[in-house]
Formats: structure tokens, sequence, C-alpha cells
């Protein structure tokens, strides 16, 4: 009987010392980051609504590196503006489609090479019933015009304090505002503002693009936030980002959004 005994405290004991072993070992194992991401609604790029996961360019992108780096992405919808806050703000920790300029830099981190590249111009719309006619820039002086709220056109025309923009909160209500008639002119870049107006059904045949324009070679970078450039998954997510970049391995996707691929020397 006391053998019998024996033998049951020692089973005992031992499940008890595996289920330990077990626990500690569960514990020890580390759930998978989460890395946030800011996305606005930027047709043909990225697509937000109320019903369904938001998509696009961008995300195709960071759920490939979160299946190299095992982190999970959290997608924040946001619009434009509120994005950039939060990106600034560390609320969010990565944000696309940005226009690289010195003063965002101080702001955020750009990550090399640039992802998106557009060969286009930055064109100025009127209703097709006015008058106006921009020939050349310095007749834009006395036109009111929208713009995008945080939004980086050209460096002439961000920093010419005598111009009279007129900021919103998306590029939908840019537009809006012109056909309203509560501005002359609205700004957008041409190749993809002519594909979201008819995304958004928005009546283009109402609008002309003007004579003057500004044609640049258009870069749109990754950026991260301060606070997450300051965090060991940052590191390897830069490496990661410019390895896989290097490797082509976006190059795919970036060709079903009608883009070309990645140019390593972009800047």
């Amino acid at each position: 009987m006391n053998k019998l005994i024996k033998h049951v405290q020692f089973l005992l004991s031992a499940m008890l010392g595996f289920y330990a072993f077990s626990a500690s070992c569960n514990t020890n194992i580390n759930p998978p980051q989460r890395v946030t991401l800011g996305i606005f609604h930027s047709p043909p790029y990225s697509y937000v609504d109320n019903t369904s996961r938001p998509s696009g360019l961008l995300i195709e992108v960071l759920d490939m590196m979160a299946e190299e780096l095992n982190f999970s992405l959290q997608i924040i919808p946001c619009p434009f503006t509120r994005c950039l806050k939060m990106v600034k703000e560390g609320k969010v920790d990565v944000l696309g489609e940005l226009i690289y300029t010195p003063e965002r830099a101080k702001d955020f981190d750009f990550l090399r090479p640039a992802y998106m590249v557009l060969h286009s111009s930055f064109v100025f719309y009127a209703l097709n019933n006015s008058n106006l006619t921009v020939q050349n820039y310095a007749e834009l002086a006395d036109k009111r015009i929208a713009v995008m709220r945080g939004a980086a056109y050209f460096s002439k025309f961000d920093n010419d304090p005598m111009l009279q923009k007129v900021e919103v909160d998306t590029e939908r209500i840019v537009v809006e505002m012109l056909l309203k008639g509560r501005v002359d002119l609205a700004i957008s870049v041409e190749v993809t503002a002519d594909q979201r107006m008819g995304i958004l059904n928005q009546p283009s045949g109402l609008l002309k693009k003007l004579e003057y324009r500004y044609t640049d070679e258009i870069m749109g970078h990754v950026v991260i936030s301060k606070q997450f450039a300051a965090t060991p998954l940052a590191d390897k997510f830069q490496a990661t980002y410019k390895k896989l970049a290097e490797q082509g391995k976006f190059d795919d996707i970036l060709k079903s959004y009608h883009l070309p691929p990645i140019r390593l020397a972009a800047k």
C-alpha cells in the first residue's frame, strides 16, 4: 500500500513538474511585434471603406515584409492630414506615398529607395465653362487654388507665400471645391487624378486642364516615425525593406499597379 501511495505521489510530482515546465516555455514564446500603418483613401494606390480590410500597394508590400520579419500589421485608416499628424506624433509607425522635402525629413525617417516612381506632371484644373487661362507660373498669382492640407507638390509652388491656397483634407474635396465654384483652380498629379476622379465617380468631363504644368519625376516614399525608428525592430524593418527592394521582390506588386520597378538609385 505504501509503495502504491509513493508511486502515485511520484507520478503527480512528475506531472506537475511537466506542466510547470510547459507553462514556463509558453510564457517565453514572444508574440509577434506589431507595426501600425496609417492608410488614406487614395485610388488607385490605396482603398479604404468601412466594410472590409483596406487594400493597396503599400499594404501588399508590408504584408510581404511581415512574413519575412514575423510582425503583425495593424492598419489604421485616416484622412491624409490626420495620417501625417499621427506619424509625426508616433501614433502610427509607417506611412506611404510621401514626396521627400527637407521639412518632412525633420519629422519622419524616409526609407530608401522610393517605392513609387511616377513620370507625370502637376497640372491645374479649372471648370470647362470658365474663361480662365494659365499659361505660365506667374498667372497663378490671383487665383484661388484648392490644395490638400499637408501635401507636397513642387518646391516653388509649396514655398510661395503669395499664392492663394485653399487647404482641404482630401483629394475628393479638392475636386468638389472646384466643381462648386468655391475655388478657381485645383492642383493634382495628372497620371493619378484622371483615374481617381473616375473611381470616385466625379465628373472629370466638367473640368479642363490648363496650359501651365510642372513636369517632374515624382517619387513616393515610405516613411517611419521617429519613435518607431528608435526601436530594435526598425533597424530590421529598414534593412529588410532595402533587401527586398534590391532583390526585386516588390516588382510584381508594382507592376499590378502599372508602376515601374523600384530604381535602386532613386532618392
